[in-house]
């Protein structure tokens, strides 16, 4: 006698429903009776089987303020048959931790409580699910930087440098607002001269390292270079004589001994009669432009 029904496929089952289920006589023989096969309708009902669904650890830290974190819950399964992966399983379960509340974050720290709370849109042909609620995950949230920039600023060279110099703090998230304001200072000594140099920001009195629960400081890439100092003849024409702007007394050419003239004066200066001896002893009142070595020492400034 020979069984035929679509409720088995070679070694496995089908999926879950129900199946016909046919008889034939196959090699059956009898001296007295003949054989004759039938089919039963719905005759095999295949269910589902449960499976077990529990919560994994997030792989990975978790910034602060990540607000993609619920999508890093993952769970595993138990209990599929059949050689079946968890491919065959779609959607995934609602989790709960105190790591999430849905809108934000905790603060920085460990979690060792995602559990997965219910089946969520879970679904599949031939499972029903199990949750697990007691097994727990973990997640790591770390801290996230606050980034300090400083204003560019350019000085010129003998100007007093401000007490502290003006920038912003970026990088909070969360929800959460400065509660003080940066201050960031020149991180040199003495008097700076002609070139680039570096302004610190400080947040909390600290200029790096952590700062709370949920935030490092991080100085800007431009802070290092923030400060320029210029010559207080910037913009002057160097190293090209203008002819048509040589003071003159009287007839006589007021004649530069080791430089040039420039063109625009960088701001109202005394001239010393010291000064005016080296360009003919020429009184200093009538002098009307400024002197400048080539190697850009000054000779009439300050």
């Amino acid at each position: 006698m020979t069984y035929i029904t679509e409720a088995v496929q070679g070694s496995r089952t089908s999926n879950v429903g129900t199946y016909d289920l046919t008889v034939d006589a196959g090699n059956l023989t009898s001296a007295n009776y003949n054989f004759i096969g039938s089919t039963m309708s719905n005759a095999i009902t295949i269910t589902p089987v449960t499976v077990t669904i529990s919560a994994n650890n997030i792989s990975g830290d978790v910034k602060y303020g990540d607000t993609n974190i619920a999508g890093k819950f993952n769970y595993s399964v138990s209990g599929l048959v059949n050689g079946d992966n968890s491919s065959v399983i779609k959607g995934s379960p609602n989790y709960t931790t105190t790591a999430w509340n849905g809108i934000k974050t905790g603060n920085a720290g460990i979690y060792n409580d995602i559990a997965a709370s219910d089946k969520g849109s879970l679904n599949s042909t031939n499972y029903v699910f199990n949750i697990d609620s007691a097994t727990k995950g973990t997640v790591t949230i770390i801290p996230i930087n606050l980034t300090l920039t400083a204003d560019q600023i350019t000085m010129r060279e003998g100007d007093a440098l401000p007490v502290s110099f003006t920038g912003k703090v970026s990088g909070y998230v969360n929800g959460d607002t400065a509660t003080e304001s940066p201050i960031f200072i020149w991180n040199g000594t003495g008097t700076p001269t002609i070139g680039t140099y570096g302004i610190l920001g400080y947040l909390g009195g600290k200029s790096s390292g952590k700062y709370g629960s949920n935030y490092n400081i991080l100085q800007d890439s431009g802070n290092s270079k923030a400060l320029t100092i210029t010559s207080r003849l910037s913009g002057a024409d160097y190293g090209r004589a203008i002819t048509s702007l040589i003071p003159r007394h009287g007839n006589q050419i007021i004649t530069p001994l080791y430089g040039i003239w420039v063109s625009q004066p960088a701001e109202n200066v005394n001239v010393t009669t010291d000064a005016m001896d080296k360009v003919g002893k020429v009184k200093a009142e009538l002098v009307t432009k400024y002197y400048v070595d080539l190697d850009k020492k000054k000779h009439f400034l300050e």
